[in-house]
């Protein structure tokens, strides 16, 4: 991989203190160093913890909310040496309110972080994967898709929408690269219906993981897999 990107760097958008600090400490515990997106809340706090348990961490402020500003810091992170291989889409507004309740303001906002900021990743890291020639997206879609909540309306109809943006839009378009650029898409934990919809059009061999524990068995698998060719062209050469 060019040193452009990194294979054991990892980033996180959308970092708190429960499922997004999970998701640090179990790549770190496979060697992978972490840059942390959000908002600024706890981030800090959340990047000492980290770090006290021995991880390499580099928290980055932005508010997804401000899409131009969100998308600039990740070009910061992609277009710098070293830029993550590994990117983790985990933001979502749980923004409390039924359907007929809230208003559309605030559901506007609700779209913003749980879709826009993912395609808007997506945009930004793709291309830079690609010509790295490899790479991982995740999108965790969460259980409000399949079973939404309707005090939590917002949030049940953005997950709905990231996981149909993510299956049947975007990675649909990206799919007509990654077959010749060694660039995986992953959706984390897709549905019984989702898993039909991509055996049907054939997208199963892009979007073939179950689960964050598969999806890092896999990651880890290709890491090795290149540090034994990487050795073996070594011992070679001499």
């Amino acid at each position: 991989m060019p040193e452009s990107v990194d294979p054991l760097h990892l980033l996180l958008i959308g970092a708190g203190p429960g499922v997004g600090a999970g998701v640090v400490r179990r790549f770190g515990r496979e060697g992978f160093r972490s840059t942390l997106i959000s908002r600024g809340q706890g981030l800090e706090q959340l990047a000492a913890q980290l770090r006290g348990g021995g991880l390499e961490i580099e928290p980055v402020v932005a508010d997804i909310e401000d899409l131009d500003g969100y998308r600039a810091a990740l070009e910061g992170i992609f277009g710098a040496p070293g830029a993550p291989g590994v990117a983790v889409y985990n933001a979502a507004l749980p923004d409390p309110g039924e359907i007929l309740d809230t208003t559309i303001g605030r559901l506007r906002t609700a779209y913003a972080v749980d879709v826009l900021g993912a395609v808007v990743a997506a945009q930004v890291a793709a291309p830079v994967l690609r010509t790295a020639g490899t790479g991982t997206l995740l999108f965790t879609s969460g259980g409000f898709a399949d079973h939404p909540v309707p005090a939590l309306a917002s949030l049940s109809i953005g997950k709905a929408a990231l996981r149909s943006a993510a299956t049947f839009t975007l990675l649909v378009y990206l799919h007509r690269w990654t077959e010749n650029n060694r660039t995986h898409l992953k959706l984390v934990n897709p549905s019984v219906f989702v898993h039909e919809m991509l055996t049907r059009t054939h997208l199963n061999c892009v979007f073939d993981i179950s689960s964050l524990h598969d999806a890092l068995t896999v990651l880890c698998g290709r890491q090795r897999e290149r540090e034994r060719e990487s050795n073996a062209a070594t011992v070679a050469a001499y």
